[in-house]
């Protein structure tokens, strides 16, 4: 007889106010002022969870922060299912695949996409690569 698991996964969402323009599936990260976020900038940032909902300047926002969540991200460049994730060079709070020695990763593909496209990623914040070329 053959046996099915099942596995449950808890949201952890926080609302914060945006600092500036934030959109749905980014990346963010939190801002200098206390209870702000905003989009990530740099592969050396730590993200702290990924927005939920588009949302104007000074405008409440949703954004899932557990570690190990399924949530929804923006590639920047190519993203092949399985490649580790760190925010993009670029900003904007999209993703890309991990490189280079200063990179935070940010979590792993679970799909692949194009550039600019949406896919279906594990969140996994904060963790610092020893050297990921």
């Amino acid at each position: 007889m053959a046996t099915t698991a099942s596995q449950s996964i808890e949201l952890q969402r926080i609302t914060m106010k945006a600092n500036g323009a934030v959109t749905a599936n980014r990346l963010v990260k939190i801002d200098t002022t206390e209870g702000q976020v905003l989009h990530t900038t740099a592969i050396t940032e730590v993200a702290f969870g990924v927005a939920q909902d588009t949302v104007a300047d000074t405008a409440a926002v949703e954004v899932e922060v557990g570690s190990g969540a399924i949530v929804r991200m923006v590639a920047s460049g190519a993203i092949t299912a399985g490649d580790a994730l760190m925010p993009a060079a670029a900003g904007g709070g999209k993703v890309s695949t991990l490189s280079g020695a200063t990179a935070v990763t940010c979590g792993q593909a679970i799909q692949g996409a194009a550039d600019g496209a949406t896919f279906t990623a594990i969140f996994r914040p904060g963790v610092r690569t020893p050297v990921a070329t």
